[in-house]
């Protein structure tokens, strides 16, 4: 199977290969499945040692979502990521393929795209504003949760989410073409940013408060920055450059 996906869509560079490559679901796991472990370490190491009952918003939702359809078990939220991205891998037809050079690149990439929710930050004057975390809690408690808010939060409101949305907005709406990309993109991005303020979230929803509107601005600027960055270039890297942002700005605000 995977031989015919090749002869379908031959690669006809080095780059054009290394973006088809890099797309695929397996090298999305491969390439994300460090930041998972990591986030879940840190969560249990802050868990067992501190007795702080913190983890990221998206992993519990998720964790929840599951629950309530008869799903649990250890790690749920993680095993849930993984059966799906290797069901999407067999189904895609795509080679079980992972070479070290490309995701050597893929690090490269995500350093890179890192950086534009920075300028998206100073457009809504919040640059230090960090998509994952609250700024009232410790650095390293902040640091473990912008590795679950970049793994975490692109998995279910972008591969979910966004999927689901286009899914509706094309068969209910009859929506088509680039009206259809706009919508889905533009709602999940307003629920992204709303997503934050939730009641037990550490940023509550005051609409009174400026602070408010300029996180919520700069979130639902970063929602739709990233959908489009998954679109393009696939759930590992919008993982990736979700996380290394998240961690760069978690850093700047300890030292300022």
């Amino acid at each position: 199977m995977s031989s015919g996906w090749k002869q379908d869509h031959p690669p006809i560079s080095p780059y054009q290969a290394y973006l088809e490559e890099s797309h695929s679901p397996i090298v999305s796991l491969i390439f994300t499945l460090p930041l998972f472990l990591a986030y879940h370490f840190g969560i249990w190491a802050i868990q067992k040692l501190e007795d702080a009952p913190w983890a990221n918003g998206a992993d519990r939702l998720l964790a929840t979502i599951l629950t309530k359809f008869g799903v649990s078990g250890p790690l749920l939220s993680l095993c849930f990521v993984v059966t799906v991205l290797l069901i999407w891998q067999q189904a895609s037809g795509r080679p079980w393929r992972v070479r070290g050079i490309t995701l050597f690149i893929m690090l490269l990439e995500c350093s890179f795209f890192a950086l534009p929710p920075f300028l998206l930050g100073k457009v809504v004057r919040h640059i230090l504003m960090s998509a994952g975390s609250g700024g009232a809690l410790p650095v390293h408690i902040n640091l473990v949760l912008s590795l679950g808010a970049g793994v975490y939060e692109e998995f279910f409101f972008r591969m979910l989410l966004l999927s689901l949305l286009l899914f509706l907005f094309g068969t209910v709406f009859r929506m088509e073409g680039f009206r259809l990309y706009f919508t889905a993109v533009l709602v999940q991005a307003f629920l992204f940013a709303l997503f934050h303020h939730l009641p037990g979230s550490p940023e509550p929803l005051n609409l009174l408060s400026k602070e408010f509107w300029q996180a919520f601005a700069f979130r639902t600027l970063a929602g739709v920055y990233f959908a489009h960055l998954y679109h393009e270039r696939g759930f590992g890297i919008a993982a990736g450059s979700h996380a290394a942002y998240d961690v760069i700005a978690v850093t700047m605000n300890a030292f300022r």
